[in-house]
């Protein structure tokens, strides 16, 4: 092969490549995810956020970079209001393509608290407990229990005895475990 004809191959590769479209290879670098104005919380690809207490929908805005479009739960819209049917973990899909890139999916988590007094009863003055009997505590079947004062966790079990009456100033909530929806929270105990 002559060195005019490997020139002249170069320079016809070269010449189909200002012609032909680019595809950038790179991932979104910068995403975030608000909802109802709130940040969510990223870990990676995974985005969460704790719903209001009675909160029945989620308007999500989704920021990448400039012509980036945005598909969230399969949908291009941006922003979108969004229904949460379920009390625990709402899940939606967001999808972000960059101009000219491959698309990056991410899952957002939206939990929505359970009423407090709809699963937590007074068998005794005073000492809390979780009504684990889902024909009367909407459903759950619960495996796990963390009971939380002012934000700090305080007991592991099914009840919490604080050994004499409880200070009305202080504020309750549970995070639960149930065996199909995951992680239940209720809405503090004061809403």
């Amino acid at each position: 092969m002559s060195i005019k004809f490997k020139i002249t191959a170069l320079l016809l590769i070269c010449a189909l490549c200002l012609f032909l479209p680019r595809v950038a290879l790179t991932q979104t670098e910068t995403v975030s995810i608000t909802v109802n104005g709130e940040t969510a919380q990223c870990d990676g690809s995974n985005f969460s956020m704790l719903s209001a207490c009675g909160q029945q929908q989620a308007v999500i805005v989704v920021t990448a970079e400039t012509q980036a479009t945005v598909k969230i739960n399969g949908i291009t819209q941006n922003p979108a209001t969004i229904s949460l049917p379920n009390y625990g973990n709402n899940i939606i899909t967001v999808t972000v393509t960059p101009q000219n890139s491959i698309p990056q999916n991410y899952t957002l988590i939206v939990n929505k608290p359970v009423p407090y007094y709809q699963i937590v009863v007074f068998e005794f003055p005073d000492v809390p407990s979780i009504n684990n009997n889902p024909a009367n505590n909407g459903g759950f079947t619960f495996t796990s229990f963390k009971w939380f004062r002012n934000g700090v966790l305080i007991g592991t079990k099914q009840y919490f005895n604080n050994g004499g009456p409880l200070n009305p100033a202080d504020i309750y909530y549970v995070e639960a475990i149930d065996v199909s929806a995951g992680v239940i929270r209720t809405c503090l105990s004061t809403e």
